[in-house]
């Protein structure tokens, strides 16, 4: 997904007795993502007088021979005059968007499945052909897995693969694969906690999770969720800086069959002691869990495939919640930080021999 296509149609006045009806078959295909089915989307321009600029006017249809109408917006004046005609398409997560070159704010988009991944471009009354001729961007590499370098020096048709993008090594002679590798960082000190929100898609695969510090990570790769709603994942530690070429890898908790729907994606992430521990909002009893260095503070959320951005939001951080071990006869100090739009609170607690004793301060944050 992501990727955009951009193909010419030259339309034809039609003839009258040379009617070359073919039902779909061979119509001009281009592979756009991976699936084997294409769901199309009628497109035509619209003037609404000489002196106003075109704008795209489309009627949509999901499913065979468009029995699930979706919309309609071919109301007025409307159609393609003779000539060639330049358009682009890009599959975006769950929709096909189609726009007038140059024009991407005024874009027609449909609903598409989960394994569609062929564009097909034909006219509406086959009578006569309509040739089309797909040309490929520098933003696309034909498959749906492989990112691709800003200079087409990749090793694959000017790509590499997905999973080598921000590996600390460059793949691409431009470096372009190792740019923007902490666009989804957040500040996870020990014992705080934050609610993790990912936009997955299919081609992403898998959702990685690293606490780093300065140099080295440790990474849950989690695979899914289980029907039973426990997670599918691997646990590794020793991993460099952006979580690749990990040393050690402790569990594989793969088997058996698992997923993640593909749309939103709610995960909890806490910092406890000496470990990262992750789990599917609602379950902290299911937690996947990664040993951590005492240095490791930096939360990084990223695709296992990352040929196309998968978006992620930090909501709900918590601060940390320092509580010390009990010393006979010795002073404990509780310290809990609640932020909110008035002010802070700190309590303290004295534990000793005789009890505990505690002191309340609340202001307002200057």
């Amino acid at each position: 997904m992501g990727e955009v296509r951009r193909w010419k149609a030259l339309r034809r006045p039609l003839r009258r007795g040379r009617l070359q009806r073919d039902p779909q078959r061979g119509a001009p295909r281009q592979r756009l993502g991976h699936g084997p089915r294409a769901v199309r989307a009628c497109t035509r321009s619209h003037r609404a007088a000489p002196v106003q600029r075109p704008f795209l006017q489309h009627c949509v249809a999901a499913g065979r021979g468009g029995r699930r109408h979706a919309e309609d917006h071919t109301d007025g004046y409307d159609f393609f005059p003779p000539g060639e005609k330049v358009l682009e398409a890009q599959h975006r997560p769950g929709r096909l968007a189609v726009w007038l070159q140059g024009r991407p704010d005024d874009v027609a988009e449909v609903p598409v499945e989960a394994d569609y991944g062929t564009l097909r471009v034909r006219p509406w009354n086959w009578a006569t052909d309509m040739p089309v001729e797909f040309n490929v961007t520098a933003g696309d590499c034909g498959a749906s897995d492989l990112f691709k370098c800003k200079d087409g020096s990749g090793f694959i048709g000017g790509c590499v693969p997905g999973q080598r993008r921000c590996s600390g090594e460059e793949d691409c002679g431009d470096g372009s694969d190792e740019e923007g590798c902490d666009a989804h960082t957040v500040a996870l000190p020990p014992n705080a906690s934050v609610t993790v929100r990912v936009q997955f898609a299919r081609l992403h695969r898998y959702v990685e999770l690293h606490l780093c510090g300065a140099r080295n990570c440790s990474t849950l790769m989690l695979h899914g969720e289980r029907p039973d709603g426990t997670l599918a994942y691997e646990a590794t530690a020793s991993c460099n800086r952006l979580g690749r070429d990990c040393t050690n890898i402790l569990e594989a908790h793969i088997s058996g069959p698992h997923n993640f729907v593909f749309g939103e994606v709610v995960l909890e992430a806490q910092h406890r002691p000496g470990r990262l521990a992750v789990w599917p909002q609602g379950r902290p009893e299911d937690a996947a869990e990664v040993p951590v260095e005492a240095d490791y503070g930096t939360l990084r959320v990223r695709p296992y495939v990352w040929s196309a951005d998968m978006p992620v939001q930090f909501t709900g951080i918590r601060p940390p919640r320092l509580l010390p071990e009990d010393v006979d006869g010795a002073l404990a100090l509780s310290v809990e930080a609640a932020v909110d739009a008035g002010g802070v609170g700190l309590l303290f607690e004295e534990r000793g021999e005789f009890g505990i004793s505690s002191l309340l301060f609340s202001g307002t944050l200057l």
